[in-house]
């Protein structure tokens, strides 16, 4: 099964590959990839994937924050907000613990990929995902050099997103092939 021959997805598609082990896709078109996935998570109940997670939002304009924090509060997923990659550190330093890390990639004093090479310079193991609504700052070679698992462009919709973080965050041990 492929779902999407598109890079920037690779780690989200081989992580709901195994989840849907048993289950036929078939992404088609040019820019298909992200739907499939998100089609595909339906069927193994996205909201339960979010149920008790915390993400941290890092990202410079407070509307995209409200949107995303809307639809993972729905979920079930606690959220916290930082306005810049300096606070995403000292953010998830210590005792604080992410599930996730949803960062824009362009903020002012140091962008997305810097501040993702810096928190896994300090140790933060979890899932990073860079997000832009300039999709020419997409860089997806640059995400995997930084430590990220993926790179979207904000242009997805929040529930395209959503698929990506719960993906990101099912537990392998409970999905796996049977």
């Amino acid at each position: 099964m492929v779902l999407s021959n598109d890079p920037r997805l690779l780690p989200v598609t081989e992580r709901l590959q195994k989840i849907l082990a048993d289950k036929e896709i078939d992404p088609s078109g040019d820019h298909q990839g992200i739907y499939a996935v998100c089609e595909a998570l339906e069927t193994v109940n996205p909201r339960q994937l979010l149920k008790n997670r915390s993400v941290l939002i890092v990202d410079d304009d407070e509307a995209t924050f409200r949107l995303i924090a809307w639809a993972l509060y729905a979920g079930g997923t606690t959220v916290s907000y930082v306005t810049s990659g300096h606070q995403a550190i000292r953010a998830t330093a210590g005792d604080a613990d992410f599930d996730l890390v949803l960062m824009d990639i362009c903020m002012p004093v140091m962008d997305g990929f810097d501040a993702a090479k810096q928190l896994r310079e300090h140790e933060f193991n979890k899932p990073i995902v860079l997000f832009t609504a300039q999709p020419d700052t997409l860089n997806w070679e640059a995400a995997m050099i930084a430590g990220c698992q993926a790179c979207v462009d904000k242009g997805v919709g929040p529930y395209h997103l959503l698929a990506i973080i719960s993906t990101l965050l099912a537990p392998e041990e409970n999905h796996e092939p049977s």
